[in-house]
């Protein structure tokens, strides 16, 4: 179970072609990702990006060799931290995975993402 977080919710979708990883082991990279994040800060006051993925993919089967659709359905929970600070990495829970910040306190999320477009009341925003 997630831990409750208070703070920002955003919605979108990832073109799945553009996760070159997970299309190498794909039959075809047709269709989308739909990816949840909630930003905030949990019980403990810290700061959390928390959210699931989805999607829908067809994979070989290892048994008939026929082509099989399997939904794919993740989460992750991340904290930032400062690469460099030892002690607040100790107190991480380890339900968090976590990211660095540079040293501006920012996370660079380019290397997550290529194609995205977020949906986030009515508003579009487009990071390529």
């Amino acid at each position: 179970m997630a831990p409750e977080v208070s703070g920002v919710d955003v919605e979108g979708i990832i073109v799945l072609s553009t996760l070159s990883r997970l299309s190498e082991s794909l039959l075809n990279n047709d269709g989308d990702v739909t990816v949840r994040i909630e930003c905030g800060t949990d019980q403990q006051g810290l700061t959390v990006l928390q959210g699931t993925a989805t999607c829908l993919v067809s994979v070989k089967c290892e048994r008939c060799g026929e082509a099989m659709p399997l939904t794919l359905d993740c989460s992750f929970a991340y904290t930032p931290v400062n690469g460099d600070d030892d002690a607040a990495l100790e107190l991480i829970p380890e339900r968090y995975d976590v990211i660095e910040r540079n040293e501006h306190g920012e996370i660079n999320l380019r290397p997550f993402t290529s194609v995205v477009q977020w949906q986030n009341k009515g508003l579009i925003f487009l990071m390529s």
